[in-house]
C-alpha cells in the first residue's frame, strides 16, 4: 500500500525565483514519492491561462508519478481562459478534477470538493 501525500497552492509561474522554486519542489517531490499517491488541492498554476512553457514543464514532472489527483483552485480557473487542468486529462496518470467527486484511494474514500464560484451550486 502506497502513501498518500497532499500538497496545494503551487502557483506554479514563469517568473523567477517561482519557476526555480516549483522545479525544485517536483524534483524531492519525485526522488521521495513518485510511487505514492500524490494530491493537490488546487492552484497549480498561478493564472488561469499559464504560458505554454510552464504548462509543459508542469505536465512533464506530473507524468513521472504513478498517481497524481490535481483539484482546480481559483487561481486555475476564469470565465475566459476555461480551467487550466482540463488538458490534464489524456495523461493516463494524472487525474484532473474540476466537479465534486468521490473515489477511493487504499481504502479510504475521498470527497474532492473544487473551487467554484458558482452562486447556484453553493446554494
Amino acid at each position: 500500500m502506497s502513501d498518500i501525500i497532499i500538497i496545494g497552492d503551487i502557483h506554479a509561474r514563469l517568473e523567477e525565483p517561482f519557476r526555480s522554486g516549483v522545479n525544485s519542489f517536483f524534483k524531492w517531490l519525485k526522488e521521495n514519492f513518485s510511487d505514492n499517491y500524490i494530491i493537490q488541492t488546487g492552484d497549480l498554476f498561478h493564472t488561469s491561462n499559464p504560458h505554454n512553457q510552464i504548462r509543459s514543464e508542469i505536465i512533464g514532472h506530473l507524468r513521472s508519478f504513478l498517481h497524481f489527483v490535481v483539484l482546480h483552485g481559483n487561481h486555475d480557473k476564469s470565465k475566459r481562459a476555461g480551467i487550466s487542468i482540463e488538458s490534464f486529462s489524456h495523461i493516463s496518470s494524472i487525474v484532473p478534477i474540476n466537479k465534486v467527486s468521490d473515489f477511493t484511494i487504499n481504502e479510504i474514500k475521498f470527497l474532492f470538493i473544487p473551487f467554484t464560484n458558482d452562486k447556484e451550486y453553493l446554494e
